[in-house]
């Protein structure tokens, strides 16, 4: 009974099927179902049933949508051809386009003029979207007969009375328009290439030909090339180029520059500088040369410093004696008789010799006891009194970061400067030393915090020594080899004063403070390296910032809607570290929230205003708008076609900009389509 239940349900199936009742899974061609797999299992399917189709690019729906939905029928599938081919054109060479509305879907057909002496393939008079494209090519070629000649030879003699009229200004005379896509010629002799000439010799061009031009001798376009094109339009030229003077990168001797341009315009500035321990014949360290007529007014050159040897304690002995000394090399000091005042030695740098030169006298003085540290404390147990000579640390209190020498030294009864303990954060880790001949406790750890002291010993050796943590920098940095010494640290040109006469060894760091309108570059700490300082940070001089960048439909948020302020605003100069925010303009909207800064005289990067999407377009007389939606993005533009026997009066397209529309094109009455017809 079972058995005979199903055969009789298959042959009623199948009765249906023969029927033309359900349908099988259909072909779309051109495109394809969505979720194709998961629904392919439940085909054959009965009338009623829907399924969402897109299309392959360059097709579209019926509908003219992105995607759209295919129907089984009693007859089939509905529609029968999903997928139809989309043909844009917006220009045919030699003629005009009658209705144009940008884009047509397949089936579709629009009528074209030709100019005279000129006509499509079989003089035809309307082309068709297929499914291959356009049928036949959108091209109207010449023709050939007396008429054919004659048509032409009016055709260039209309060229030559549009090139007259529209030098005059006019561009419509007795309802000829002047701008018809039928007067398609341009001459050289309207084209003006400033200190550049035609590469061509031919004396007319016809429209979206391509004609290229070159420079003179020395003298580039403005992409830096030497030849560029320009294209004749229907409106003649696409523009009247210009070549401009040019300089060659220039060799740089001892220096460098961040500018990586190759060529450089008449009057354009490079600045440069010069490598460490090198200057210019100025004596200076920095330098600009600019571009003119003859190349460039100087040459990028740097020689290296030297420091000369000043007048002298008569008591004091230098070592080496030499005639010249250049920027690294030291001098050491001994006194014949009497105390040592300042340093042991001192180094050349490019800024001179640093630190001041000691002196000899017979009899020094003590110290009392040294100063307190804000923030900070003095490492070991205070004295009263200290000898002429003595040194003292200091260490700054867990999250506070010392600044300038850890060390201050007796000398002659005054104690040199106090360092200064700045707040931070957060405080570093020091790194575990790997030093292949020492062995410390507690060396298998990866990090040490804040005051931590590692105990080690070298290989070989019985005594142990010790190393501080302090900010994530070791202080008396864990080694196993004896260390040189480096001369006290120099004072940096626009630092804050920094005066002591104590050695440092081999791999301490000191850092650095700038006086009051003063910014740090390069590093901010300078390195005792093989018995000299190295890596010596700079103090440059904050530069101040002039008016902050423009942004499109949006400026800077002033604190009142005033003229005056605004005015001052716009005038006035901004300190190194200001920040200003910008608000958009109505209809648009911050893309990224933030200001922009003032860094070294130049503004970083400004935020961008986005435009508010639009609602459908204006409508108009006479017209439509081409594929119309809902909604429009900022940006997206439409088309208006006019009625048949109705012209568009103005731009076709208009923009949606910030939410709104611009003001559409209307439709008129069509005149003459041209002068000769």
């Amino acid at each position: 009974m079972r058995l005979s239940a199903r055969i009789i349900w298959l042959m009623l199936w199948t009765v249906c099927v023969a029927q033309g009742q359900h349908c099988d899974f259909p072909q779309i061609k051109n495109g394809g179902l969505y979720d194709e797999k998961e629904h392919k299992p439940s085909f054959p399917v009965a009338p009623g049933k829907s399924f969402e189709y897109y299309c392959n690019r360059g097709f579209l729906p019926t509908s003219r949508t992105y995607w759209d939905s295919i129907h089984c029928t009693a007859q089939g599938w509905e529609p029968a051809v999903p997928c139809r081919r989309l043909c844009g054109i917006y220009h045919i060479e030699n003629g005009e386009i009658l209705q144009q509305k940008g884009k047509y879907i397949q089936d579709e057909s629009v009528s074209v003029e030709c100019c005279p002496g000129y006509s499509l393939p079989n003089d035809q008079d309307t082309i068709t979207c297929t499914e291959n494209g356009w049928s036949p090519e959108p091209k109207c070629i010449r023709v050939s007969g007396i008429m054919s000649d004659l048509n032409t030879y009016f055709r260039e003699a209309s060229n030559k009375i549009f090139h007259i009229f529209q030098s005059s200004g006019f561009s419509n005379v007795n309802g000829f328009d002047f701008k018809s896509s039928c007067i398609n010629k341009c001459l050289k002799s309207n084209i003006e290439i400033q200190n550049g000439f035609l590469s061509e010799s031919d004396l007319t061009y016809d429209i979206n030909r391509k004609t290229q031009f070159r420079c003179k001798q020395g003298y580039v376009t403005a992409n830096g090339e030497t030849s560029g094109t320009v294209t004749c339009l229907q409106n003649g030229w696409s523009a009247q180029p210009a070549c401009f003077k040019s300089c060659d990168r220039p060799v740089f001797e001892n220096a460098g520059t961040k500018n990586n341009s190759i060529w450089f315009k008449l009057n354009d500035k490079l600045d440069y500088e010069c490598h460490a321990g090198y200057e210019n014949r100025h004596k200076d360290t920095k330098g600009s040369i600019i571009c003119n007529y003859y190349g460039w007014s100087d040459r990028p050159s740097c020689f290296e410093k030297e420091c000369s040897i000043p007048f002298l304690d008569q008591y004091l002995l230098i070592s080496p004696i030499k005639d010249k000394y250049k920027v690294g090399d030291l001098l050491k000091f001994s006194c014949r008789q009497g105390h040592r005042v300042g340093p042991d030695s001192v180094q050349c740098y490019s800024f001179g010799w640093s630190p001041s030169f000691p002196t000899c006298k017979g009899k020094v003085r003590s110290c009392d006891h040294p100063p307190d540290l804000f923030n900070g404390k003095l490492r070991g147990t205070k004295k009263e009194k200290y000898s002429h000579g003595e040194v003292v640390e200091y260490d700054c209190k867990p999250r506070f970061l010392l600044k300038g020498p850890n060390k201050i030294q007796c000398i002659d009864g005054k104690w040199t400067t106090l360092p200064k303990c700045i707040a931070t954060d957060q405080l570093g880790y020091c790194k575990t030393p790997t030093l292949a001949d020492m062995k410390a406790i507690h060396a298998k750890k990866i990090g040490f915090n804040q005051n931590f002291i590692l105990i080690y010993k070298c290989r070989g050796i019985q005594n142990y020594k010790l190393s501080i943590c302090l900010n994530g920098v070791w202080i008396y940095e864990p080694t196993c080899t004896e260390k040189e010494y480096c001369p006290p640290p120099p004072q940096i040109p626009n630092a804050q004063i920094m005066e002591t006469t104590v050695k440092y060894l081999d791999g301490e760091k000191v850092s650095v403070l700038c006086q009051d309108n003063y910014v740090l570059q390069d590093t901010e700490e300078m390195v005792c390296k093989d018995g000299r300082w190295q890596s010596l940070p700079r103090c440059v001089a904050k530069i101040p910032c002039s008016q902050p960048p423009k942004i499109d439909h949006g400026s800077i948020k002033l604190p009142k809607s005033s003229e005056e302020r605004r005015d001052t605003a716009e005038s006035r100069s901004y300190e190194h570290g200001t920040t200003l925010s910008y608000v958009c303009d109505d209809g648009f909207r911050m893309a990224e929230e933030h200001g922009v800064t003032c860094h070294m005289g130049k503004w970083s990067a400004p935020p961008r205003c986005v435009g508010l999407p639009c609602g459908p377009p204006p409508s108009i007389h006479h017209g439509i708008v081409s594929h119309e939606l809902d909604s429009y993005q900022h940006g997206e533009e439409v088309t208006y076609i006019c009625s048949e026997g109705f012209g568009i009066n103005g731009p076709a397209f208009i923009k949606c900009v910030g939410g709104k529309w611009p003001q559409p094109p209307d439709c008129k009455k069509k005149g003459l389509f041209s002068l000769f017809s």
